[in-house]
């Protein structure tokens, strides 16, 4: 039986406490379906409510291994953002029509949010205040540049600069030496969305099965999926366990998995929470192993790091579920920036997998190449919140066999560069982890990290957070 007990994160205990405490009769296994999606996240909920809102009559099954939100959707930030700050990445990749293409797309999702939360009746804690990107020590000044300048080139103005005063004010943090701010971007309670997605894919008709975990996929269309519950056969499977597929064979050359560290405050009095902070503006800086944090409807300050641990062979071990063993180092950044804040106590720390990509951009598309009878969405690197919303969309219509303009969006290419083979990677990433941390560290010093610290962190192979 799933354990909607064990901890592992506060999003999620807040959701699930809100929900009734008698457990509900569990969906048997169909024996059959016309699409089977494996993950009970945002990708996966996503793409069932897109299929039964275009083809009714679509039988859909979600197979989830423990409970919808368990993976990373219940354990991000809770930011929703676009993938502007991208846009050099996807330039140089797909163009500057293709790359404009991807941005709006994942722009209109944004700002189609509020209004599906509204009328489903999700309470997600959305709130559309912006964010802003910033530099938490002065070798960051100016990260941003590359991007404004490409953007601007392309016509697409959607950051504008703020002053050291501004981005002070803004954050609430005298650290904080200057940024750019965005009005399209939105905090928001994941546990809570995605507890509201499961609710709204039963309600169209989708078989949602939890505690089912997949143990393998036979065949071909049909394929057989394989559940700790149950054997299900369909014409499509979709696989959407984030992390969890970046051990696949066809996947592993182009993923890692790291983690996210995230650290959540006691609830502070109003007047604490000053500026664009209490207000509920995203923020993040502008470090490789980025800094991100929000607050709460409630008052708590919700801080992440990313870059934490480093998996083995991809694997989802035991580090990436629970209490953060990162948390005083995730701690240390929120005094470093809110050295104010030093008496007030640490109530949560969680962490989470994540499936970064060479290009630390997504992939939506058949798993093997030349089949289209099993699918996969996979690659947020970190960002995926709004972005699975796109890639629901986009899987929909390629398990439907529907050909429009967000199939033929770039994202549906399959990465070309590869990242080390292994062991190196599993061994060499570390290192470069370590320096990285460490050249960060001492840059939040003020000091010039020394020659072979730059030498190793320059080896990292993948695209930072935020520029590409």
């Amino acid at each position: 039986m799933m354990n909607r007990h064990q901890y592992v994160s506060l999003w999620l205990e807040e959701a699930l406490a809100s929900e009734p405490a008698a457990p509900e009769p569990r969906a048997p296994i169909p024996a059959t379906a016309d699409v089977v999606i494996v993950g009970g996240g945002f990708t996966g909920l996503w793409t069932a409510i897109r299929l039964r809102d275009r083809e009714p009559d679509c039988r859909v099954c979600v197979v989830e291994a423990v409970y919808c939100g368990y993976g990373a959707s219940g354990r991000n930030g809770g930011i929703a953002g676009t993938s502007w700050a991208k846009f050099p990445a996807l330039e140089r990749l797909y163009g500057r029509q293709a790359a404009l293409d991807v941005g709006n797309a994942i722009e209109r999702c944004l700002r189609e949010l509020p209004e599906l939360c509204e009328r489903e009746g999700i309470d997600a804690e959305l709130r559309f205040e912006g964010g802003a990107w910033v530099a938490t020590n002065a070798a960051q000044l100016g990260a941003w540049q590359e991007v404004v300048s490409a953007l601007e080139a392309a016509g697409h103005a959607h950051f504008r600069p703020l002053s050291a005063e501004e981005a002070r004010e803004l954050t609430g943090s005298r650290t904080v030496l200057g940024g750019v701010a965005t009005d399209v971007e939105a905090t928001l309670h994941p546990g809570r969305l995605a507890r509201g997605l499961r609710r709204v894919a039963i309600e169209r008709g989708v078989t949602v099965c939890e505690d089912a975990r997949m143990l393998g996929l036979d065949g071909r269309s049909p394929v057989e999926v394989r559940t700790s519950r149950g054997v299900v056969r369909a014409d499509r499977v979709v696989l959407a366990t984030n992390a969890w597929a970046a051990g696949l064979r066809p996947l592993r050359p182009h993923l890692f998995v790291t983690s996210s560290d995230i650290v959540a405050t006691a609830p502070l009095p109003p007047e604490s929470l000053t500026g664009g902070l209490g207000r509920g503006v995203a923020l993040d800086d502008s470090r490789r192993m980025i800094l991100y944090w929000r607050s709460t409807p409630s008052g708590r300050i919700v801080f992440g790091k990313g870059g934490g641990w480093m998996s083995i062979g991809n694997r989802v071990d035991r580090r990436f579920t629970g209490e953060s063993g990162l948390r005083d180092q995730v701690e240390s950044r929120l005094r470093f920036l809110y050295p104010e804040l030093l008496g007030t106590p640490v109530q949560y720390s969680w962490n989470g997998p994540i499936d970064y990509s060479i290009t630390g951009l997504p992939y939506f598309g058949p798993l093997h190449p030349g089949r289209d009878d099993v699918l996969v969405g996979v690659g947020y690197s970190g960002m995926g919140v709004v972005q699975t919303m796109l890639g629901g969309k986009i899987l929909a219509g390629l398990a439907l066999g529907q050909a429009d303009e967000l199939t033929a969006l770039p994202l549906t290419r399959r990465w070309e560069r590869r990242l080390p083979p292994e062991p190196l990677r599993s061994v060499g990433a570390p290192i470069v982890r370590e320096a990285i941390r460490r050249k960060e560290m001492m840059e939040d010093a003020g000091a010039a990290p020394d020659r072979l610290t730059r030498l190793v962190a320059g080896l990292d192979p993948t695209a930072s957070p935020n520029q590409a």
